[in-house]
């Protein structure tokens, strides 16, 4: 509330007859307490080689502090009169008037002419200015001449010469000396004087999370706030609240160290320096590095009636002081690793934010190196209501933004991913040339080799990169990788080597366990059964299950949300499918599974209401029930698809076309269904039909369907055109062709 707002009806009155008058009172008073004062001692030991009015008064300053302690009294008469500079010193404590007729008699010797001069301190209610009186005022403070005169605040410890302490900015205040005629008013710092400036240093890891070191200075009352909390607060509380702070702000593992400037000390400008490792608010992974900056704690130095107003506040009808103007500055430094180079920068942007400024700045250096500058200002204390709201609604929509991404990619990793597999090849190998001793360059050729189709090679690389290092969870990923494929490049296919693979991942896992990729590929490569079927009969489902259920527990990961799903649809195990899909965001692909869950487990009319509940659209419906169908015709639930199909068909373009598959597949029948009666010559041939299409055919299946007289097939893949014709290498056959199945004779 600004301070000539009155909080409450109130009558007032006054005995002075001017404030000329109240101030030669007062200043009677002051001066018959520090007459014959005997400072020169004191005075010359602390300020004896002071060239200046402010080199003065900060020596005095320290000087008072180091030997006086601020207490309160305020009982009878030393309410109002402040205790002899010398019974100050000796008693070496005094309230706001003892020290500040205390200073005023040491400035005074040292030649620099100041008087006390008296307030009302804080935010709410100001003096009268018409009601002149003594009564009306509960702080001292000293008013040094000048131009431009200097205010100085004894009784805070941690504000310099001249730095006034918030509540007394702003205030009308009386001098007491001979010659007042009036009130005036003590200065209000601009938002450059309450000024922080953080420098965050990001130091980006080849692989993982980041280094972060913070340094902080401060300026005007974000200075003071600092130096007290550090002077006053418990050690253990202060590195435990650090702690929490790296881990909010930076995603971080551990705080390594802090150091922060003696807080006591206020002729040195404070600095705190902390270090932090395992940021992932800058993480490297996958040939990509990126740091995140989330703008929204900019603003943290506003009050909570503007950083948590809600949406449906009431308006204010009043203008609103704030406590202070300030800035806030966020200098980003992010440094690269090797091979990395940046991508293209965000632009800059100046917005307002109500009365308040963001702007936002980024900067790539010829090394690689991104800077980045944000700066939030509040230029004045008071706001009208209007501002107010402003300021509060962009706060709001602040907090909300996407964070700001400043990206690297790796110059091998794109070479590789545009197919430019000699170029990623030559950086992959002048990275490895310029660090022999890491093997994370050497798992980079590996891949390199892979791509371009040299399996044995990239075998060989991964295997030196495990050699190299076997303690990187990076390169056992890698060979894992390597031996899924076959010698020429191809994932899960004949010649892949998965039992290595699989080994290499448990590997990685056990040296990394917060390693996502590795165990994700490892759930991916249970999938596949030895022959290199996926979901085949042999594949590990619960295994991949499980290592998805524990991917999400142990480290929230989220990318695999939908392979699990898969897995527990293919496993039949709709419940669960139900279940953990509520879990997930709303979105089709996953009211899809929804769907599915329902048909499977309740029915198809079920499915369709839930599809109805979910999607008003038709089109929408349409594309929850069509999805849904597809998983009921991949699971070879035929009946359920064509019923499925039917209905989504009703709000889909090309319906007919659905029409007719539904028709199809209400014909369709699995094939372990199927009556194949021995007397029927039909039988024979889908029985073949059967057996050519069967990943896991035998030659014993193919034989047992031949005729009598003939012969075995000797070699060859029996899916070939070639398998089950005659054996002889010249010359026609000898007798009439039989076909397969069919028996001639008794």
């Amino acid at each position: 509330m600004p301070p000539e707002v009155p909080w409450w009806p109130e009558v007032s009155l006054s005995t002075g007859r001017s404030w000329g008058e109240v101030a030669a009172r007062y200043s009677e008073i002051v001066e018959q307490q520090i007459a014959g004062a005997d400072l020169r001692k004191l005075v010359h030991e602390s300020a004896g080689k002071a060239k200046s009015r402010q080199e003065t008064a900060r020596a005095l300053l320290e000087r008072l502090h180091r030997d006086v302690r601020y207490t309160g009294v305020e009982f009878d008469e030393a309410a109002i009169v402040p205790r002899p500079p010398s019974e100050t010193l000796r008693r070496k404590y005094g309230d706001c008037k003892d020290q500040a007729a205390l200073l005023v008699a040491m400035l005074r010797v040292a030649g620099v002419p100041a008087h006390v001069a008296l307030l009302r301190a804080g935010t709410g209610a100001d003096v009268e200015p018409d009601l002149p009186g003594l009564g009306v005022f509960d702080h001292a403070i000293v008013r040094v001449a000048g131009d431009p005169p200097l205010w100085i605040d004894p009784t805070d410890p941690y504000a310099a010469a001249g730095d006034l302490p918030t509540p007394d900015q702003g205030r009308l205040a009386l001098e007491t000396a001979a010659g007042t005629t009036g009130l005036q008013r003590t200065p209000e710092s601009a938002a450059a004087d309450n000024r922080t400036l953080e420098t965050r240093e990001f130091f980006m890891a080849e692989e993982g999370a980041s280094r972060v070191v913070e340094t902080t200075e401060v300026w005007g009352a974000p200075e003071r706030n600092y130096r007290r909390y550090y002077a006053e607060e418990d050690r253990d509380k202060i590195k435990k609240g650090l702690e929490e702070y790296v881990k909010g702000r930076y995603r971080a593992e551990k705080l390594e160290k802090y150091e922060a400037t003696d807080p006591a000390n206020v002729a040195i400008p404070f600095r705190l320096t902390l270090e932090a490792t395992g940021a992932a608010r800058g993480t490297t992974s996958g040939g990509e590095a990126a740091v995140a900056i989330e703008a929204g704690p900019i603003t943290s130095d506003l009050p909570e009636e503007i950083t948590n107003a809600g949406e449906k506040e009431e308006p204010r009808k009043n203008d609103f002081l704030l406590p202070r103007p300030f800035r806030t500055e966020w200098h980003y430094r992010i440094v690269p690793p090797p091979g990395f180079a940046p991508r293209p920068l965000p632009d800059a942007e100046e917005k307002s934010l109500g009365p308040a400024k963001l702007s936002k700045s980024f900067k790539a250096d010829p090394d690689g190196t991104i800077t980045a500058d944000l700066r939030f200002e509040v230029p004045r204390r008071r706001l009208s209501p209007e501002e107010v709201q402003e300021l509060q609604k962009s706060v709001r929509e602040l907090k909300k933004s996407r964070p700001i991404l400043l990206t690297y990619g790796e110059v091998g990793e794109e070479h590789l991913e545009a197919g430019r597999i000699k170029e990623a090849l030559d950086e992959f190998k002048r990275l490895a040339a310029l660090h022999p001793k890491e093997a994370l360059h050497r798992t980079g050729v590996a891949r390199a080799l892979l791509a371009g189709g040299m399996g044995e090679a990239a075998r060989d690389e991964a295997r030196r990169a495990v050699a190299l290092d076997p303690s990187s969870a990076v390169a056992q990923r890698v060979l894992g990788w390597v031996l899924s494929n076959d010698l020429v490049g191809r994932p899960f296919n004949k010649g892949c080597n998965l039992a290595a693979a699989e080994t290499a991942y448990r590997k990685a896992k056990e040296l990394d366990s917060s390693d996502a990729p590795a165990r994700g590929n490892l759930a991916i490569l249970l999938e596949y059964d030895p022959g290199g079927t996926r979901f085949g009969p042999k594949a590990r489902m619960p295994e991949a299950i499980a290592e998805y259920r524990s991917l999400r527990k142990d480290l929230d990961e989220r990318r695999y949300d939908f392979n699990l799903l898969v897995d527990l649809a293919r496993t039949g195990d709709f419940k669960a499918v139900r279940q953990f899909a509520a879990e997930l965001e709303p979105g089709q692909l996953r009211d899809i599974y929804l769907v599915l869950a329902s048909a499977a487990t309740e029915g198809v009319e079920a499915a369709i209401k839930q599809a109805s509940s979910l999607a008003s659209a038709t089109d929408a419906r349409s594309a929850l029930l069509l999805g849904a169908a597809r998983w009921q015709m991949t699971l070879r639930h035929y009946p359920e698809a064509a019923a499925l199909f039917s209905e989504g068909a009703k709000g889909a373009p090309n319906g007919a076309n659905i029409l007719s598959l539904a028709d199809m597949l209400r014909k369709t029948r699995r094939h372990e269904d199927l009556s194949l009666p021995e007397d029927e010559p039909m039988s024979v041939v889908k029985r073949l039909m059967l057996v050519l299409f069967d990943p896991g055919a035998s030659r014993e299946r193919l034989r047992a369907l031949h005729g009598r007289r003939v012969p075995p097939p000797a070699t060859g893949d029996l899916r070939s055109p070639r398998a089950g014709r005659h054996a002889g290498r010249g010359g026609p056959r000898s007798g009439p062709r039989i076909l397969p199945g069919v028996h001639r004779g008794g």
